[in-house]
């Protein structure tokens, strides 16, 4: 019997495939792209391609914190992006620029609304 999948799992392995193959020659190759294939399709069965998937979804601040010391991208209420670390402080926390001779204050412009993990 076949297997059956859900409707998003050519959509993943396509988007991550093309992620793959971008600035390659690969696509002239008919047999490096089946064994390509092959892999996306393997890391789909085993759950790697959802699993990237949810790195990539934004969680809102107000919902959920990430992990204290967590490395993250940080979105803005103006749209900017940053890289920072999460820290917890009790019950207090704050997001600390990846580079730490740059202070708050002069990197994030706006407020901090949502993250991902790097």
């Amino acid at each position: 019997m076949g297997e059956i999948c859900p409707d998003n799992r050519f959509e993943l392995i396509e988007k991550y495939k093309k992620r793959l193959i971008e600035g390659t020659n690969i696509e002239s190759n008919p047999e490096e792209m089946k064994v390509l294939d092959e892999i996306m399709f393997r890391c789909w069965q085993m759950g790697w391609l959802d699993h990237l998937e949810e790195k990539e979804k934004w969680t809102s601040i107000t919902v959920k914190h990430p992990e204290d010391c967590s490395k993250v991208l940080c979105l803005t209420d103006k749209g900017m992006t940053y890289k920072a670390f999460f820290i917890i402080h009790g019950e207090d926390y704050e997001f600390c620029p990846e580079d730490e001779r740059v202070k708050d204050s002069e990197i994030f412009d706006g407020k901090i609304i949502a993250w991902k993990l790097l």
